[in-house]
């Protein structure tokens, strides 16, 4: 499995209601095999989370959401270009309906992979806060380049925090080291993971 590996939530956002997230690299980009996406969509379903992200999506993704009954009736799928069109970097949001997610938005990150954040808006505690999908560099063989492209992209959503205070960001941050995941964001964020499960490394 590909699970992103972190959800960080901005400072306003620690004490807000708590629906549940989901986040999962479907790796299509390398592997499009029919089955195990089909596999990987129904394990989704099951779980039923309040918001999905998806980062590596591409067609026969989509396929499997367009023609997944509770996903029909139950989620507000959201992507960059138009409803037919493959998404790019990836990214695919998917809310409950009943959050009512609104003014959504893609943005790209300097990148040599295409990658970017995709952000939807929902209300929780009576204020809006925004959900951001994102996938940061994945490490290349030129390790220093990698790292470099990564910490530019984080410059670019802390500055973006600074104008957006009520924040939840969750995806593929593609850290794997502790002192890497500490240093991504600074002293103002919170890892949602951390303050859940303590010392539980999870899934990745």
């Amino acid at each position: 499995m590909a699970l992103g590996l972190m959800l960080a939530l901005g400072p306003d956002s620690a004490s807000a209601q708590s629906p549940t997230l989901l986040t999962y690299n479907v790796a299509e980009f390398s592997d499009t095999n029919r089955e195990r996406i089909d596999r990987l969509i129904r394990l989704v379903t099951d779980l039923e989370p309040d918001i999905i992200h998806l980062q590596e999506a591409q067609r026969q993704t989509l396929k499997q959401l367009k023609t997944n009954a509770l996903i029909r009736t139950q989620y507000t799928q959201f992507h960059e270009g138009p409803p037919q069109s493959l998404p790019i970097g990836g990214l695919v949001t998917l809310t409950k309906k009943a959050l009512n997610a609104h003014r959504w938005a893609y943005a790209t990150f300097p990148s040599d992979m295409a990658r970017g954040m995709l952000s939807v808006q929902i209300n929780l505690c009576q204020r809006p806060h925004d959900l951001v999908n994102l996938h940061l560099e994945s490490p290349d063989l030129l390790f220093w380049r990698s790292q470099t492209f990564r910490a530019r992209q984080v410059g670019i959503l802390e500055d973006w925090g600074k104008t957006h205070p009520a924040l939840i960001l969750a995806g593929d941050f593609n850290t794997f080291l502790d002192q890497d995941i500490d240093a991504t964001l600074d002293r103002h964020w919170f890892d949602a993971w951390k303050l859940l499960h303590g010392n539980d490394p999870g899934l990745t």
